[in-house]
């Protein structure tokens, strides 16, 4: 499967905004492991490499990438994730597009994106994920 991220839109054909269900109808089956909202913050599910992240209201707040060979993300026309993808897109990509990013909690954030990665730059393979997010979703921990 492919997925196209565009700014603050989504990683198409998931959109922000969409409810579980719609969710599992574009990746063809349910969920891994479901987290309801509670004290850890929102609603989680994870399907294999991918978590989804849902807001107060139960809608997609952000997506969750893993490395992965199963599917392709790809930013910009640039595969990110998947066969192909670039080995350190923070250095080679993000970096370029949004110079200054914001370290929170062992995440770099790209609010000029709408992306955030971890285990790139402090080159913890074992964590590596790039998350795409709605506007203003990690807003609120960029002091």
């Amino acid at each position: 499967m492919k997925f196209e991220f565009e700014k603050y839109v989504g990683p198409k054909p998931l959109f922000f905004g969409m409810k579980s269900d719609q969710v599992m109808s574009v990746l063809g089956k349910s969920p891994d492991h479901s987290r309801p909202a509670g004290e850890f913050g929102g609603a989680r599910e994870d399907y294999s490499d991918i978590g989804v992240n849902y807001d107060e209201d139960g809608n997609a707040a952000e997506f969750c990438f893993g490395p992965s060979e199963d599917f392709e993300l790809l930013v910009s026309g640039k595969v990110v994730i998947g066969k192909g993808g670039v080995s350190n897109p923070v250095k080679l990509f993000f970096r370029k597009l949004d110079e200054s990013p914001k370290e929170v909690v062992g995440f770099l954030v790209f609010l000029k994106l709408g992306v955030n990665t971890t285990g790139y730059h402090d080159n913890d393979q074992s964590q590596r994920a790039i998350n795409v997010f709605k506007k203003g979703y990690w807003d609120a921990q960029i002091v």
